[in-house]
């Protein structure tokens, strides 16, 4: 039986047949449940956060991210953060669709 995993962000605010756009918005001291990022994705904070971010590959990652920044992740990450600041975090992430087994999706 495969795990229950939670989505890569809050809420999906676009989609269309090459990309999927999710808001993640944390509240200080909340999580985002330990979830798969199956596609390639592109991050742009629109917050500065400080995040604790937990993986079943190691110990955890202490990340300090800076509104305005851009990153650019392959696909495979496994894993959760919890927001160690003392504002809400939030970002967008736009996943790429193209290029991906329909047989792997969630």
């Amino acid at each position: 039986m495969k795990e229950q995993l939670h989505p890569v962000g809050n809420e999906i605010i676009f989609e269309n047949d090459v990309i999927r756009v999710w808001l993640v918005d944390v509240a200080p001291g909340d999580s985002l449940p330990l979830h798969h990022h199956l596609r390639p994705y592109l991050l742009v904070n629109l917050t500065d956060g400080r995040l604790s971010v937990e993986s079943p590959q190691g110990p955890p990652a202490e990340r300090t991210l800076e509104a305005g920044a851009v990153e650019w992740h392959d696909s495979g990450e496994l894993h959760s953060f919890q927001n160690q600041g003392g504002e809400r975090y939030r970002n967008v992430l736009v996943e790429l669709k193209s290029g991906v087994d329909p047989a792997t999706e969630e």
